[in-house]
């Protein structure tokens, strides 16, 4: 979506191109358009192995890390991004690298939390940890009641605490000190909010969602709310923006482009979708890879 970002909203002159999976809520903001930004077919000669999970975006790199219980590493991976107008229009399998090989425990996983940070990245690992690696990778246990989910800095803390969502509805509030890639953790404070994520971002106020909040993925839908003051969700101001079809999952990672303002958020049969308050019409052969995404309905099992 253009959140807060220096593009103007036009008039749609095109309808957008949507695959079967993920389909606007006819209750949402009117102007909202999916567009599959996908192109990562041959993605699978790299050899990954995985779920889809967090995504975060620099410039004209999307990290993307994929979630293996059955697997003792972990990947994160770096892909290009292909812009038109300022929009991603594709995420491109084409030079794509492995960023970062995380170890586990046999049995953990990548969560949907990635954050981009010093030329390295935070990260959740379900089923409670913290994970930096910026240079070698370290593993804090946030000593939460249940699995974890999506991570982000607490907009205004001035990156001294670490918001935490989970699928079972609470969230936290860590606080960190040092530098990213040593933090100490030191207290976690709990909210029992009844708000289940995967995965979130803020976004700031702008002409869709006049206060500033937070898109988040809970699997079944993404879908925006208010903040308090600690940057958790408000129960009461959800606002649903996409639903699933049945077809896959929806939301195990969301991250806002910074610089169109658009939303990127990735479905359980690992597709990633632009979600835009405003419509650029692609290059033809932008047009061919959507028409090709519809035709892809195979659903993933979700992870433990």
């Amino acid at each position: 979506m253009i959140f807060g970002s220096a593009f103007s909203l036009a008039l749609l002159a095109f309808a957008p191109l949507v695959s079967a999976n993920p389909v606007l809520d006819p209750g949402g903001p009117g102007g909202l358009t999916l567009f599959n930004v996908s192109n990562l077919a041959s993605f699978n000669d790299a050899n990954p192995t995985g779920l889809y999970e967090g995504i975060a975006i620099t410039s004209n790199t999307l990290y993307l890390s994929l979630g293996d219980p059955t697997s003792l590493t972990q990947s994160v991976w770096a892909l290009p991004l292909i812009r038109s107008n300022g929009h991603i229009v594709s995420v491109e399998s084409s030079g794509a690298i492995l960023y970062k090989s995380l170890p586990n425990n046999l049995g953990d996983t990548l969560g949907g939390g990635l954050v981009t940070v010093n030329g390295g990245i935070l990260y959740t690992m379900l089923p409670t940890f913290l994970g930096q690696a910026v240079g070698a990778p370290t593993l804090t246990d946030l000593g939460i009641a249940a699995s974890i989910g999506g991570l982000q800095y607490v907009p205004g803390s001035g990156n001294s605490q670490l918001k935490v969502s989970s699928t079972s509805g609470d969230w936290y509030t860590a606080n960190v000190s040092g530098t990213p890639g040593s933090y100490t953790v030191g207290s976690v404070s709990q909210q029992s909010l009844g708000v289940a994520a995967y995965s979130f971002d803020y976004i700031p106020a702008d002409l869709t969602f006049a206060t500033a909040g937070m898109i988040l993925g809970d699997a079944s839908s993404i879908s925006y709310y208010q903040v308090d003051n600690s940057g958790a969700p408000k129960p009461g101001t959800r606002v649903q923006l996409v639903n699933y079809n049945f077809e896959a999952a929806i939301g195990y990672g969301v991250a806002r482009d910074p610089f169109s303002g658009d939303v990127l958020f990735t479905t359980g049969d690992n597709q990633i979708f632009r979600l835009s308050d405003t419509y650029d019409a692609p290059e033809p052969s932008t047009v061919l890879l959507a028409l090709g995404g519809i035709a892809l309905l195979a659903t993933r099992a979700r992870r433990r």
